[in-house]
């Protein structure tokens, strides 16, 4: 039987830390994480193209997953769509339609248990409160939001979701930009604190109770925005800057490490959070506006789908050079 003296001529090393400048091949115990493991080659983070949309459109509420995500609502037609699609890593599939057709939405939760909220037409001015929730299969209605919004941010699960910011409408039918914050419990929504500024169109990755709110625009004047804004659950503070400020980007992952990629301007750059600053990663291969997003995605696996059109961009994080091969 080969064995890795045989192979190197010396057995596995036990160190307790990682060895500073291991060689490429070179295979390690580490005592102290009880870790096997070994110096490959790294990977770089990449863009590739995933199955397309069977139906073309942009302003989708996205969630779930690479191997599992949904998209639904969505502009085309100018009144919103109601057409839900399942991805599956390969291909998308028809799912369950919508209640009430929406686009501009926000959307969380996975592929058997999300959200739809908010959304609706700019013109006539009647963004929605609805919130509607899916099972898999079938949408029913949750609680209505507190205000008609759309172009809102959230994050979350289905039954401990986060709702802010968005545009509504007021007499004598002007936009009016949002800054509050809500939280929804499964059935009912419930004021959570505002954001430090009143803003739109910007996006949502993590929890209920440590989210972020990325990128966006203000309004009068309307400006991008290259903050990032942390959530604790019951306030807003200022995190990182964004290396390039826009809106209607798509986000995934959590508050400490997330993803945050395409959205206005040349929509390609893609740009990833440690919880304190933004770093660029490499742009996506074509440029995506507020298109599907896995919400539930990380920053090592995420995708784009439609906005525009029907293509999917799948992301596939930096690969490191030391690996873990599993506990012994």
């Amino acid at each position: 039987m080969t064995t890795y003296k045989g192979i190197k001529g010396f057995n596995i090393k036990t160190v307790s830390s990682d060895p500073p400048a291991p060689f490429t091949g070179e295979v390690w115990y580490n005592s102290g994480s009880d870790n096997l493991k070994y110096l490959g080659t790294a990977v770089a983070a990449s863009w590739a193209s995933g199955g397309n949309l069977n139906t073309s459109r942009n302003g989708l509420a996205g969630a779930g997953t690479v191997p599992a995500g949904l998209v639904s609502g969505g502009n085309p037609p100018n009144d919103g769509s109601n057409a839900t699609e399942e991805y599956d890593g390969s291909a998308w599939t028809n799912g369950g339609n919508l209640g009430t057709q929406t686009r501009y939405a926000a959307g969380c939760g996975t592929q058997t248990a999300a959200l739809a909220t908010g959304g609706g037409p700019p013109n006539p001015a009647n963004p929605s409160r609805k919130t509607q929730e899916y099972d898999g299969s079938s949408w029913t209605a949750g609680g209505d939001y507190l205000v008609p919004a759309h172009y809102l941010g959230g994050c979350g699960t289905q039954t401990a979701a986060l709702g802010f910011g968005g545009v509504s409408y007021g007499p004598p039918g002007g936009q009016i930009a949002l800054s509050a914050t809500y939280k929804y419990n499964g059935s009912t929504w419930t004021a959570a604190g505002n954001l430090p500024s009143t803003s739109r169109k910007m996006s949502g990755a993590g929890t209920q109770t440590a989210a972020l709110s990325i990128g966006g625009q203000t309004y009068n004047p309307t400006n991008a925005i290259t903050l990032a804004v942390e959530y604790d659950g019951s306030s807003w503070t200022n995190g990182g800057t964004l290396g390039t400020a826009r809106y209607n980007g798509m986000a995934a992952g959590i508050q400490t490490a997330a993803l945050y990629y395409g959205g206005s301007g040349p929509g390609v750059a893609t740009e990833v959070y440690n919880g304190t600053s933004w770093t660029n990663s490499t742009n996506m291969t074509a440029p995506k506006n507020r298109a599907g997003a896995s919400t539930n995605g990380t920053t090592t696996a995420a995708f784009a789908a439609g906005g525009p059109g029907t293509s999917t961009l799948e992301y596939v994080g930096p690969n490191p050079a030391t690996k873990t091969v599993g506990t012994i």
